[in-house]
């Protein structure tokens, strides 16, 4: 049940006119260190309007209509998720921050059936307390959209729209999620490993090593094959948000044509026979069946080969005539159990690699760079799971 009060002039023109019809703010959310290439994968997308200078490490802001949201979720592979900037508020006691956020017309962008879930952080402002911010935000709503539900129990386990609050210095910038859940979950996997790579991350390394699908590329500690899935979605330039669906659908302004018109100009552009030159191999049997089957499930995938075996038996020509890339991101941490041997592993696959795998271009992710002869070498200071990591591209030496 909608308020009467802002049941008139008719919903849908308002919505028309509010938010379909005008552009807005939206920010790419990125890992740190991810915000340049993240910003050059948004320039040029359908609908969004050149992203403006990089102004924080955590993302990337454009200016766009709905439909350039659409755009950048489907095909962002470097994003975490989209956030739509629809209200600022400076308020320094509770009743004006309710006051002002009442007067929004949450009602233009919210689905009345679909539970809200607030979450709030704050530096440097009087209204510090995010649970009262998060109540008094969700009672302004409710004042709008009577029958609107809030997220109680198990939030990762049932469709939610996700509202945030950030305030800095007394003004609170208020966003929708647009995503749903993060843009690495692409709607492939079936299961994953230890401590698994997220896939924007992988993406990320990929383009930042140069890969374009037009050379061979191994994956030889592929775990999950999360390396491997991404190599061949930037091959066939597949879109990474092709399989899953996205908290916009559920919105009012939402139009299934201009979706559905999307998707067959991306289909367009992906390529069904181009060859896949790729190997992923573990020597973990169990986790290379699972990839396997993953790899059945869809058939963009079909031309990844599975080959399970270990790292230090492998030889190049077993694959390959002529170099091509390898990519690496050794075991550390939870994935060794801390053990003290990592050291002395990370030394014996420098070994491998300089005697078995020169002329090869190699790109390296983890928490300590190879000791290596490397030509051409590139360092990138990314991080996983909060743990910092130095991504190293180049040549193995001659």
């Amino acid at each position: 049940m909608m308020n009467p009060e802002i049941a008139a002039p008719s919903l849908d023109k308002r919505i028309k006119r509010q938010v379909i019809g005008k552009d807005h703010g939206f920010f790419a959310v990125c890992s740190p260190g991810l915000a340049p290439l993240c910003k050059a994968e948004l320039t040029g997308l359908d609908g969004l309007q050149p992203p403006e200078p990089i102004a924080s490490r955590e993302g990337v802001s454009f200016q766009s209509r709905l439909t350039g949201c659409y755009s950048a979720n489907l095909w962002s592979r470097t994003a975490t998720r989209i956030l739509m900037r629809v209200l600022e508020v400076a308020a320094t006691e509770f009743s004006h921050f309710h006051s002002k956020c009442r007067k929004f017309p949450w009602e233009l962008f919210l689905p009345i059936d679909i539970p809200i879930r607030i979450q709030a952080t704050t530096h440097h402002c009087r209204l510090h307390h995010s649970e009262a911010l998060a109540e008094r935000l969700v009672e302004a709503i409710q004042a709008r959209i009577p029958r609107i539900p809030r997220m109680q129990a198990d939030p990762e386990n049932r469709a939610c729209q996700r509202i945030f609050i950030r305030g800095i210095d007394d003004r609170f910038a208020i966003s929708l999620d647009t995503s749903g859940d993060p843009l690495y979950k692409r709607g492939i996997k079936q299961s994953v490993g230890k401590a698994p790579l997220r896939e924007t991350l992988a993406a990320s390394v990929l383009k930042l090593a140069g890969y374009d699908g037009s050379r061979f590329l191994l994956d030889p500690m592929c775990g999950s094959g999360t390396f491997s899935l991404e190599a061949a979605m930037i091959a066939r330039n597949v879109p990474p948000g092709w399989l899953r669906r996205f908290s916009f659908m559920h919105w009012p302004g939402f139009k299934q044509p201009q979706w559905d018109h999307l998707r067959r100009k991306a289909e367009g552009t992906i390529r069904h026979q181009h060859p896949l030159p790729i190997v992923a191999s573990d020597i973990d049997t169990r986790l290379c069946g699972t990839l396997e089957e993953t790899i059945r499930s869809q058939p963009f995938l079909e031309g990844i080969v599975v080959h399970p075996a270990d790292f230090f038996h492998m030889q190049p020509s077993d694959f390959s005539r002529e170099p091509g890339w390898i990519v690496l991101n050794p075991p550390y941490g939870i994935r060794l159990r801390e053990s003290p041997g990592i050291a002395s592993f990370h030394r014996e696959i420098c070994s491998k690699l300089s005697k078995d795998f020169r002329q090869w271009r190699l790109a390296w992710l983890s928490p300590d760079e190879p000791n290596l002869d490397l030509s051409f070498s590139r360092r990138y200071r990314l991080v996983s799971g909060g743990i910092p990591l130095t991504l190293v591209v180049g040549m193995i030496g001659q």
